[in-house]
């Protein structure tokens, strides 16, 4: 289960091309979904990724 070490890897464009979202956006919304964001990766040359996890309480 995701609050076993479980993450989930939320793709989106990067800064600069359409549909960007921003870190902060994602980390405001994250806890909605019983979530936190740890780190962003680029993943291409249009995408990063961000890794959401359970918050540590819930492991």
């Amino acid at each position: 289960p995701l609050t076993d070490h479980g993450v989930v890897w939320l793709m989106t464009p990067k800064p600069g091309r359409d549909g960007h979202i921003e870190a902060e956006d994602i980390a405001d919304a994250a806890p909605t979904a019983g979530l936190q964001q740890t780190s962003t990766i680029s993943a291409g040359s249009n995408w990063q990724g961000t890794r959401l996890v359970a918050p540590r309480a819930k492991r």
